[in-house]
């Protein structure tokens, strides 16, 4: 099943982590669409949203995974499917123009006075390097302002992931 993440997931560790065998096929682009951090996430900050604006200069670069079809339950369970995420199939490029049918997450729930915690800016700008997106791109991630988040155990365990060779 493809999957094209184009938030936290981006990173291969932390997918990996979400996942059993995350494949990577390949970095891609969805048109008419814009990245936003407006999504009200459960744990009270904000995440990544694609935003429908139908103009072919919106783009949202991402990745593209092949999941083993039995883990989309556990990627369902970690995304919030149903509540705050619904599930869309999109049309995404790669840089030779090949087209793939992927699943996504589209956000339900949104807010305009929230930042993304620090940690998981981190997982974002960590998979978009990965993917060596391009560079305007990654300059607009970059510039995205965080938050830190008040409880300093769960910071740890998510940047853990980074400490651990699984690969």
């Amino acid at each position: 099943m493809l999957y094209f993440a184009y938030g936290s997931n981006m990173s291969l560790q932390r997918i990996a982590a979400r996942v059993d065998e995350p494949r990577i096929i390949s970095s891609a682009v969805l048109y008419g669409y814009d990245l936003r951090f407006n999504k009200l996430g459960q744990d009270g900050s904000a995440k990544c949203s694609i935003n429908y604006t139908g103009e072919s200069e919106s783009q949202t670069y991402g990745v593209v995974f092949d999941i083993k079809n039995q883990d989309k339950l556990n990627l369902d369970r970690f995304e919030g499917l149903g509540q705050g995420y619904r599930l869309e199939t999109v049309n995404v490029t790669d840089g030779y123009g090949n087209q793939f049918k992927a699943i996504t997450y589209e956000a339900t729930r949104f807010t305009n006075n929230l930042r993304p915690f620090s940690w998981y800016h981190h997982h974002v700008l960590r998979g978009a390097q990965e993917a060596d997106l391009p560079s305007d791109y990654l300059e607009k991630l970059y510039q995205v302002k965080t938050s830190l988040d008040n409880n300093r155990e769960r910071h740890v365990k998510e940047l853990a992931i980074y400490n651990k060779s699984r690969f």
